[in-house]
């Protein structure tokens, strides 16, 4: 058995292992839905490369003779212990320890912090016992790719004897030596960071009573406590109240779950030809239907995003402005090619947005920019890899793109739309995640650029500069990029064909978004981070461009 550091392509894999058994041993054991949707949330295979790739969570696993991943952990940057799952083949093993073991080791070695301040949940604290244990010499072993190079930099990694290495990035992090980072992929993964979600710290410290493992399934899994003896008559008493209880509760939850359940019906008409959707709560409206159920946390928590609407990763729909009696419907295309290389791998999963009239309207020139928009990296690589915009291995070519999408505003003359492109460019190592927006004029189909929309001048550049440090502090650290290179990019600059700028409408605020590739002196990041502003901060720079008499109606 060995355990090490995860690869980003092995994150699928460990997302999977992670949400079976956690559905099979304690999904059944846990009364609030909000929280088993937290947890899918926040080990979904997305969400867990994001943070990866911002050096905010570690991943390890634990693989047999033959490959075949057994276990998967996971420590945040602080130190806390966040995910822990052996495989259902592979229970009562004792490999949550061996793994919980080696991320402690990781911790303190390789990031520095002090063993008593890593932060276990009490659901995974039995397995510290064994994690204390003298380390096994088939424990732990340092993998490193045959002639592993970062198609960026051009540097063959040589692994250190000592030093831990970040496989998720494939960009040979050495701790303590050269710090290699990838940073920050956008507002709605920030906001996602182990927030409300009762994980991290606190994941497991909750206590589940009425689930049969005693008082505290977080504190004291698995263990049940015997029942005190009392007299019959205050056991009686005590089945009456709680059948009383049980009326009061099932009764109004059976009115409650018609009502929520003929408003997710409507919600999911807004792919039909009427485009009357009752959105109340996502863009601030009053519905006229006596049936909606109030705006309330669990109602949230039921309404999700319609297809159509994309994948809700840049910010939450309560920041989605959606207009009534829309002239126009929406619909979600989906490019999917399956892995069918032996020589190497390559697989796409690219999804836009198509827009129809419903009085017939033609809207080619609109779905055109949305297709290029989502298919701008995938039509460098499929059907034929064009070479010239790649970094092709010879020895395993590695071509992928998933991109996602998610519309911010909708009304009928603007269309905004953000696309998350998640791509590597012909090597395992040339992993990267560009944003890239489109606000579009339905009317014309033209674009507003940010250009078009906003001007900079050294104030504004200066005060994006600022806010891009605050959200990324590896900036700080980032000589190479300046505040007179942000304010460059927002003049639609793509500068060096690693920097560039765009914007995203929201219903109250206004997001200005930076994409990177940056490396130098031994700091690599890649990705894009979402800077927040209000129209107050932004009146200063704005243009006499028509898109604000549209936005602002």
């Amino acid at each position: 058995m060995k355990i090490r550091q995860l690869y980003a392509y092995e994150l699928r894999p460990a997302a999977a292992l992670v949400m079976e058994t956690y559905s099979r041993m304690e999904q059944p054991y846990v009364a609030n839905p909000k929280e088993i949707e937290d947890f899918k949330r926040y080990a979904d295979e997305d969400h867990l490369w994001v943070e990866s790739c911002k050096n905010k969570l570690f991943l390890f696993g634990a693989f047999d003779d033959n490959d075949q991943m057994c276990a998967v952990g996971a420590i945040d940057a602080a130190g806390a212990v966040t995910l822990l799952y052996a495989g259902l083949n592979f229970q009562h093993r004792g490999l949550e320890a061996e793994v919980l073991r080696e991320m402690e080791e990781f911790a303190t070695v390789g990031r520095s912090i002090a063993r008593e301040e890593i932060k276990i949940p009490g659901k995974w604290m039995q397995y510290t016992a064994t994690a204390g244990a003298p380390e096994q010499s088939s424990v732990t072993e340092q993998q490193t790719a045959p002639g592993q190079q970062s198609s960026v930099t051009g540097q063959q990694t040589v692994p250190e004897p000592q030093a831990y290495r970040n496989q998720n990035t494939g960009y040979g992090q050495d701790y303590g030596q050269q710090q290699y980072q990838n940073t920050g992929y956008g507002q709605g993964y920030g906001q996602q960071q182990n927030q409300n979600m009762g994980y991290g710290q606190s994941y497991g410290q909750q206590s589940y009573q009425n689930t049969g493992y005693g008082q505290g399934y977080g504190e004291s899994y698995g263990q049940q406590t015997a029942p005190q003896k009392k007299s019959r008559a205050l056991l009686w008493i005590v089945l009456a109240v709680i059948a009383g209880a049980v009326l009061l509760v099932t009764v109004p939850a059976f009115i409650l779950f018609h009502a929520v359940n003929r408003t997710v019906q409507d919600t999911l008409t807004w792919n039909e030809s009427s485009a009357e959707a009752d959105r109340d709560g996502e863009d601030g409206s009053d519905t006229e239907d006596d049936t909606a159920v109030e705006d309330t946390e669990e109602e949230r928590e039921v309404l999700e995003l319609p297809d159509s609407l994309g994948k809700d990763f840049f910010v939450t729909q309560d920041d989605i402005y959606v207009a009534d009696q829309l002239s126009y419907t929406v619909t979600a295309q989906h490019i999917e090619v399956p892995n069918q290389r032996k020589d190497g791998f390559e697989e796409y999963d690219v999804s836009y947005p198509v827009i129809t009239y419903a009085d017939g309207r033609d809207a080619t020139g609109v779905n055109e920019i949305l297709r290029n928009a989502a298919c701008a990296q995938l039509d460098t690589m499929y059907p034929e890899p064009q070479e010239e915009y790649l970094y092709l291995d010879e020895d395993y070519p590695y071509l992928a793109c998933y991109v996602d999408y998610e519309i911010t505003y909708m009304s009928d003359e603007i269309l905004c739309v953000a696309f998350q492109d998640h791509y590597f460019n012909g090597s395992m190592w040339g992993e990267f995640c560009d944003l890239r927006t489109r606000v579009i004029n339905l009317a014309t189909a033209e674009r507003y650029e940010v250009e078009d929309v906003l001007r900079s001048d050294d104030t504004f550049a200066e005060a994006y500069y600022e806010k891009i440090c605050e959200k990324s502090d590896s900036f700080n650290d980032a000589p190479a990029f300046t505040a007179r290179m942000a304010g460059q990019t927002m003049d639609g600059e793509i500068l060096e064909g690693r920097y560039y700028s765009n914007y995203v409408l929201c219903k109250n605020d206004i997001y200005v978004n930076l994409t990177y590739h940056y490396y130098d002196e031994g700091l690599i990041m890649h990705g894009w981070d979402s800077t927040q502003w209000t129209m107050e901060e932004l009146e200063a720079y704005r243009t006499d461009s028509d898109l604000w008499e549209k936005y602002l109606k």
